[in-house]
């Protein structure tokens, strides 16, 4: 796979956690998550359309193409030289395309090759449940792929993850949840606009009114 200047490029700088600043954080002894850095931020300072923004930059820096798929189309199978977590998963709803009229999936391509992916149920009330979203280990954030975004002192990364998932979000009309299992899913997830559902004692369950259109 081409590399993305060697997957290790940088572009820029261009249960609720209880807000805490910038500088304790900094002084916490373990390493602080993404997840918490965002909520150290000031509320008027957490920008998910700056988010998008970066999103949409690095699909033209990287020279990324995007597809979205739906009942009838044809989707490409995994290449044998990526890994994805979710393959099988992939695998079985690339299938269902031909059948279900109830899916949604976002691609995200280097070369013609799918390096990230997001899959969406859509209810018939509008609403949508987003049930996988994978990157390929190699195109990662923490491998390199990905543009950065400073507010004030503080820096985020966006990566192949944040494109897939504002591509398919763009096409969404109705309320959005998802389960976001892990600190670093729930960041990437309430930097585009996701907040917790009110009331719900699992962290990991976030929800989104429709906020933006495709750029």
């Amino acid at each position: 796979m081409k590399s993305f200047d060697e997957r290790k490029m940088r572009i820029s700088p261009s249960q609720d956690i209880e807000p805490i600043t910038l500088q304790e954080l900094m002084a916490s002894p373990r390493k602080v998550t993404s997840e918490e850095r965002w909520h150290s931020l000031s509320v008027e300072k957490q920008s998910h359309s700056a988010f998008v923004d970066k999103a949409l930059d690095l699909k033209h820096l990287a020279n990324l193409e995007t597809k979205l798929a739906s009942h009838g189309d044809q989707v490409p199978k995994l290449d044998k030289k990526t890994w994805f977590k979710y393959e099988s998963e992939f695998d079985r709803y690339r299938k269902q395309l031909s059948k279900k009229k109830d899916l949604l999936i976002s691609l995200v391509m280097e070369e013609g090759r799918i390096i990230g992916f997001a899959i969406a149920l859509l209810k018939k009330d509008g609403s949508a449940i987003i049930k996988i979203l994978d990157v390929d280990a190699d195109s990662r954030r923490s491998s390199g792929v990905a543009v950065d975004l400073q507010i004030e002192e503080t820096q985020f990364s966006i990566g192949v993850g944040h494109l897939a998932i504002q591509i398919l979000t763009s096409h969404l009309r109705g309320t959005i949840t998802v389960d976001a299992t892990s600190s670093a899913s729930r960041f990437l997830f309430k930097s585009l606009g996701f907040v917790h559902v009110e009331g719900d004692p699992n962290p990991c369950h976030l929800l989104r009114s429709q906020l933006y259109t495709e750029s």
